[in-house]
């Protein structure tokens, strides 16, 4: 019997959103499946786009909704409900104001902080499901709804792809292979920890 597992970005689809500070999820997701090879076609009945990879007995689902940031979860419940996805098998790959860029924190667990993808995913599934925070640095300066639909800068954008989408790419890649995601978890975090200078600036 084939086990289905979900990997699933946030972000808002439509082209003039594709570089936003919302949209990390959807730029480091991207990195993965093209570095995988992987064919991402859109699936009007899950809301999005979507890949799949199978691996022995695991076929696992790589989403992209397109329901804007807000409905996420409307995307997430469609796919889960046709494909049978156990909660445990469901990873969200969502970006973290709170989390400096180039920074990634791994999570079994949590509020939604905010996030109102988090939040719509969170109305689905609860707050329990494994997810991958890509740091995007909030300013003080800025009001968050604001903020998190500009733009990253130049560096700040150059640092999510040639820094975060390999490193998460390295996250994907053990999930893969079946490594429990609490071993994943411990291994990315305390890797985090120890390259912690402190926020990158603009």
């Amino acid at each position: 019997m084939i086990v289905y597992k979900l990997i699933v970005a946030l972000g808002n689809y439509p082209p003039e959103y594709k570089n936003t500070r919302h949209n990390a999820g959807f730029i480091v997701l991207n990195y993965v499946t093209e570095n995988l090879k992987i064919s991402i076609k859109k699936e009007a009945k899950f809301n999005g786009f979507l890949g799949k990879l199978k691996i022995d007995d695991t076929c696992f689902l790589f989403l992209f909704p397109t329901t804007f940031m807000n409905n996420s979860g409307l995307a997430v419940n469609a796919t889960k409900s046709y494909y049978k996805v156990e909660k445990e098998n469901i990873l969200v790959i969502v970006d973290d104001t709170m989390t400096s860029v180039g920074k990634i924190r791994l999570r079994e667990q949590g509020s939604d902080g905010g996030h109102n993808g988090l939040k719509s995913v969170i109305s689905v599934l609860g707050s329990k499901f494994n997810r991958i925070r890509i740091g995007i640095n909030q300013s003080n300066k800025e009001v968050l709804a604001d903020y998190v639909l500009e733009n990253f800068s130049k560096v700040d954008l150059e640092i999510i792809n040639n820094v975060v989408s390999p490193m998460v790419n390295n996250v994907i890649n053990d999930y893969l292979k079946e490594i429990p995601f609490s071993d994943i978890m411990t291994k990315y975090n305390t890797l985090n920890n120890a390259q912690d200078t402190g926020p990158i600036t603009k």
